[in-house]
C-alpha cells in the first residue's frame, strides 16, 4: 500500500533525477508495483552508532533537526548512486542501489 510518505519521496526523487529515473519512478507511482525482473542489487542498511546516548541528552527539536539533516544527506548520496531510499526507521535507513533494468534496452 502506497502512503503519502512514499509519494512524497518518489516525487522528490523525480525532481532531482535523470529522465530515465523520472520515467521509472512515475511508472512506479502509476502502477503501484514494478514488473518482475532478476537483478543484481545492493541493499544498504544504516544505523547511527551511539544515537541513543546522544538523543538522551538533547531536546526533541534538536534530534529531529539532526535526523532531518542526516536523512537529507543520505538520500542525496543514494540518489547519486542510482538508488532508491526504501525507508527510514528512527536513526536507520534502508536503501536499494541498482541500475533500473526496466529502462534498459532488452537484449
Amino acid at each position: 500500500m502506497w502512503g503519502l510518505h512514499n509519494y512524497g519521496m518518489i516525487r522528490a526523487a523525480c525532481s532531482s533525477g535523470t529522465a530515465a529515473r523520472t520515467q521509472f519512478l512515475y511508472r512506479l507511482l502509476k502502477e503501484g508495483r514494478l514488473p518482475w525482473q532478476m537483478v543484481t542489487a545492493t541493499v544498504l542498511f544504516t544505523d547511527l552508532r551511539g544515537y541513543s546516548s546522544v538523543a538522551e541528552g538533547r531536546s526533541p527539536i534538536e534530534i529531529i533537526a539532526w535526523l532531518n539533516e542526516y536523512q537529507s544527506a543520505m538520500t542525496e548520496i543514494v540518489l547519486q548512486h542510482q538508488g532508491i531510499v526504501k525507508d527510514f526507521t528512527g536513526d536507520g535507513m534502508r536503501a536499494v542501489l541498482y541500475p533500473y533494468p526496466a529502462l534498459l534496452p532488452q537484449k
